[in-house]
C-alpha cells in the first residue's frame, strides 16, 4: 500500500525471470505479463516505471525498458536513474552520441566510476577520432582513480587498452590488456574487450579463454 513500496506485479516479474534464468523459458512470457499489468495499473509512478525499465534493460525487452525511462524522465526530468537507463539503453540500440550524452550528465553528476566506464564504452563506439581521444584521456583517470582496487584496477586498466585499441594503437593495448588479464579475473564485458585485442594482436588462444569465461 506503500507509494514508493515495489509493486506486487514487478516483485511477481522478478521471480518468474528468475525461473525463466534457471531453465523455465516460457516464465519470460508470465514475467512480460506481470510486468505491463503494473505499468497498466501504475502508469505514473516513478518507482513503477524505474523498475519497469530495469526489468526490460536486463531482458533484452529494450521496446518496454525505453518506454518506460522515458515516462520516468516525464514524471521526474532531473532522476538520474532515467536518464541512466536512457544512456544505457541507447548503448544497447547503437545510438552512441545518445548513450553518451545521457551517461556523460549521469557520471558528472553522481561521480560514479561504473557510469563513467559505460561514458567511455560509448564514445569509444563513435567514429571520431576526438571522441575516442576522449575516451582514452576518461580511461586513463579512470584507471588513475581506480589505484591498487582489484578487480576495479584491472577493469579500468583493459578499458584503457580498448581505448587504445580504438585509436589503433594496437601494441601497447595489447601489452596493457594481456598484463590486467594475467593479474586476475575481470568483468564480462571487459573480458570481452580484451579478448578482442588479444586475437586481433595474435594470441587467439587467451582470447578463447576470455569469452569463455565470460560466457
Amino acid at each position: 500500500d506503500h507509494p514508493e513500496a515495489l509493486r506486487a506485479e514487478i516483485r511477481m516479474a522478478q521471480l518468474y525471470e528468475e525461473l525463466a534464468d534457471a531453465g523455465d523459458v516460457a516464465k519470460h512470457d508470465n514475467a512480460r505479463r506481470a510486468i505491463l499489468q503494473a505499468v497498466a495499473a501504475d502508469p505514473d509512478g516513478l518507482v513503477t516505471r524505474l523498475e519497469v525499465a530495469r526489468w526490460g534493460l536486463e531482458t533484452c525487452e529494450l521496446d518496454i525498458a525505453e518506454q518506460s525511462a522515458k515516462a520516468s524522465l516525464t514524471i521526474d526530468s532531473t532522476s538520474l536513474d532515467a536518464k541512466l537507463l536512457m544512456g544505457l539503453i541507447a548503448r544497447h540500440r547503437k545510438d552512441h552520441v545518445t548513450a553518451e550524452r545521457m551517461l556523460q550528465e549521469t557520471s558528472d553528476r553522481s561521480g560514479d566510476a561504473a557510469i563513467l566506464a559505460q561514458r567511455v564504452l560509448a564514445l569509444d563506439e563513435q567514429d571520431d577520432a576526438a571522441n575516442r581521444a576522449r575516451a582514452l584521456e576518461l580511461s586513463q583517470q579512470l584507471l588513475e582513480n581506480s589505484g591498487d582496487l582489484q578487480p576495479a584496477g584491472r577493469n579500468a586498466a583493459v578499458l584503457a587498452a580498448w581505448s587504445r585499441y580504438r585509436l589503433n594503437q594496437q601494441e601497447k593495448a595489447a601489452e596493457q590488456a594481456e598484463a590486467a588479464v594475467r593479474d586476475g579475473p575481470v568483468s564480462d564485458e571487459i573480458g570481452y574487450l580484451a579478448a578482442r585485442i588479444l586475437y586481433d594482436s595474435g594470441k587467439p588462444q587467451v582470447a578463447l579463454q576470455l569469452v569463455r569465461a565470460a560466457l
